[in-house]
């Protein structure tokens, strides 16, 4: 235990001391993620409670200011050490002892210095800086029990007493190690304990320990990285559940099936690369890429491109096996293989998350490196201490194995019986769950239609359904009547049947989320625009069977209420002295003077407007109102035979106000705005009322009667 102990001390902690690890130590830093803290020299982790906000935090009794007064600044080492006195809310934090008994062995490298010397880094205690000069010389116990009487100085031992185990020993060569071992750290100060695989120790803990100074930047980096992996880990950890152990292995010895064998190592790692260098080449062969070429070091690439073969694992071991390479090559060649692993192979490409391996092995190399590359050392090619990155890249391998068996067993079932893709049961989204209801409804009009087909046409005719599926659908959306001449009424009535079951199905989707819209609930934008111009379609359809049916009955009076209303208007006319406006005789002496107000008024309506249509811009230009004045005589003669025959035949066309009632209003044409400011002129520019003195209607507007309502 000694010498395993002295040949392994390289890799242990140079501080035997417990209390150089205060405040760096594994609960220190839990306390610190706890309160969302970083610590000089450590990492900075991620918060554990994200309500850690204290800027609005309230006066309470902990942090009150007249209560509490401190007249320093309170550090982050204060709150970290003592987390219930300088935290108002504490959660989670572990508490680390302040102070252990200080260790005051010095170990020594040297075999040869016996096991009780004094040691020069030990310096006495001087007793002259703290009693004066002219002060008498007495011995510690002489000031405890007293000065020395005469009778004491009589007072002389036998000279036969011998003291105690005298013809024994001080020490013996073992002496020295075993106060070593005493003082030894976990692991080898115990005669005995559990046996543990080798992958599971970990040979270095120095990122555990504060940075030495003066080191590189990357080195420090490569501290704090390691250190919050460990911190992390540590945090996740889970004491490990009591489980029934099964070996396997045992388990196939004991069939028929299965036999044993031992195989040396690189014999093993050779049949390995063997078998996947045949599996490679084989899938290579198998997608048809000829133009590919593996050769046995596992590099890809096209025949023109010939590069070097580059050094494995397997590789390092057949030279060394060979006597081509020492034990010091062969460790060197795998501590480079397993730090630069991601730059020979560029696994990364496959599997991106393998860079999380890649980075720890380089933080790896930095940390060693700086502990072997000093004094006489300096920096050289490498340093042989394999197992740390080989421990991250075994695990690495344990976690992607069942990985890569599952991929591959799923890539060779696809490559042997193809793509199964129909029987899988696909998950409907809420994003697909309308086209999904649409598609297994077209699904199974076809499967209906197609089993009523001879085998001979099916493929023919598939396709043209489908156009007649959707041609049908359009149709109904647009309320618009689908007939296809010769179509068998079988096939026509499935159709039909398919378009019912979709309308139903679309018009409750669009009064649910109608009432969902109006509850104001939570809908996407894409949802309202398209749920309105659902029920905008609707809303059209409705109207549109509404008029057929008042085409079809309408209207929807009988004659005695047809005669009522009419009567009624007559009445209400008659009522409010209502006058006709006469036609204009063929020769009248103001006609010019009618003419020209007309124009004038017309000119006036044109003239507020800010946009005008190409007939609106030419009445309104003043050459155009000119030459109507010029050629009066003609002018007029045009206006009179218009007044005279169009007139009374053209009805203007009828507003829409509700869906079902007609206004009493209607707008007159344009072109016929002359005709009637030269007629309203005429009679001295009256104005027709529509009821009793509330409001006036303008002068080109003209009442309707109510017979004409009902006459589409």
């Amino acid at each position: 235990m000694a010498n395993l102990y002295r040949f392994g001390h390289t890799l242990l902690s140079d501080q035997p001391d417990n209390n150089a690890s205060y405040l760096f130590n594994k609960n220190t830093f839990f306390t610190a993620k706890a309160l969302n803290m970083a610590i000089f020299g450590g990492p900075k982790f991620k918060p554990l409670y994200r309500d850690m906000d204290t800027f609005d935090e309230d006066w309470n009794e902990f942090n009150d200011i007249g209560k509490v007064i401190i007249r320093q600044q309170i550090r982050t080492e204060y709150k970290v050490a003592f987390p219930h006195l300088y935290n108002s809310l504490p959660r989670s934090v572990r508490l680390s002892p302040y102070h252990s008994p200080k260790n005051v062995y010095i170990r020594t490298d040297d075999p040869d210095l016996p096991a009780f010397y004094f040691d020069p880094l030990i310096n006495p205690i001087s007793l002259r800086g703290f009693t004066p000069k002219n002060a008498p010389l007495i011995s510690h116990e002489d000031s405890i029990f007293g000065p020395n009487d005469a009778d004491d100085d009589e007072f002389e031992l036998p000279e036969d007493l011998l003291p105690f185990l005298e013809e024994k020993p001080l020490g013996n060569d073992l002496t020295a190690d075993g106060i070593a071992l005493w003082w030894a750290p976990d692991l080898y100060n115990r005669r005995s304990g559990h046996m543990r695989r080798a992958q599971d120790i970990p040979l270095v803990k120095w990122y555990l320990e504060h940075c030495p100074p003066n080191q590189a930047v990357k080195v420090w980096v490569s501290y704090q990285k390691l250190f919050k992996c460990f911190v992390l880990n540590e945090l996740r950890s889970r004491p490990e559940k009591a489980m029934t152990k099964k070996n396997l292995f045992r388990q196939l010895k004991v069939t028929k099936f299965f036999q044993t064998t031992k195989l040396d190592w690189v014999e093993a790692g050779l049949q390995v690369c063997r078998q996947g260098y045949n599996m490679l080449n084989l899938l290579i062969h198998r997608k048809n890429l000829n133009y590919l070429h593996l050769d046995y070091n596992m590099n890809l690439k096209p025949d023109a491109d010939d590069q070097r073969a580059k050094e494995l694992v397997v590789d390092a071991h057949v030279q060394f096996r060979l006597g081509n390479v020492d034990a010091f090559q062969l460790a060197d060649a795998l501590q480079y293989i397993f730090v630069h692993i991601g730059a020979l192979t560029a696994m990364y490409r496959h599997k991106y998350k393998l860079m999380r391996q890649v980075r720890m092995t380089k933080d790896l190399k930095h940390l060693i490196y700086y502990r072997f590359n000093t004094g006489p050392v300096g920096k050289g090619p490498g340093c042989g201490f394999w197992a740390p990155g080989w421990r991250v890249w075994l695990f690495f391998m344990c976690g992607i194995v069942p990985l890569l068996e599952q991929w591959l067993g799923n890539f060779l079932a696809r490559q042997f019986k193809g793509r199964n893709s129909k029987g899988i049961m696909m998950t409907v989204t809420k994003q697909h769950v309308e086209s999904h209801y649409d598609l297994e409804l077209r699904a199974a009009v076809m499967h209906n239609i197609l089993d009523m087909m001879p085998e001979s046409i099916k493929q023919n005719k598939s396709k043209t359904i489908l156009q007649h599926l959707s041609k049908a659908w359009r149709c109904w959306k647009a309320n618009i009547l689908w007939k296809v001449p010769g179509m068998p009424t079988a096939i026509e009535n499935i159709i039909l049947r398919y378009i019912k079951s979709k309308a139903d199905w679309w018009c409750s989707v669009a009064h649910y989320n109608r009432e969902r819209i109006r509850r104001s609930a939570t809908v996407d934008k894409a949802v309202v625009k398209k749920n309105l111009g659902q029920l905008t379609r609707l809303y059209l359809k409705a109207e549109q069977e509404r008029q057929h049916g008042y085409l079809k009955d309408g209207p929807y009076i009988s004659a005695e209420e047809a005669v009522t209303i009419y009567t009624a208007t007559v009445h209400w006319l008659e009522s409010q002295k209502f006058a006709p406006i006469p036609f204009l005789p063929l020769s009248y002496k103001h006609d010019t003077e009618l003419l020209v107000l007309a124009l004038e008024k017309l000119k006036e309506a044109y003239s507020v407007k800010g946009h005008l249509n190409q007939s609106q811009s030419v009445i309104h230009t003043n050459e155009f109102l000119d030459s109507l004045v010029k050629a009066e005589n003609k002018i007029q003669t045009r206006v009179k035979i218009g007044l005279n025959s169009k007139m009374p035949s053209r009805f203007p066309p009828v507003v829409f106000y509700t869906p079902k009632e007609l206004s009493g209003l209607a707008e007159a044409r344009t072109l016929a705005a002359v005709q009637v400011l030269v007629a309203d002129s005429r009679e001295g520019n009256v104005e027709v009322k529509a009821c009793s003195g509330e409001y006036l209607v303008p002068r080109h507007y003209l009442f309707i009667p109510p017979p004409v309502f009902f006459q589409y």
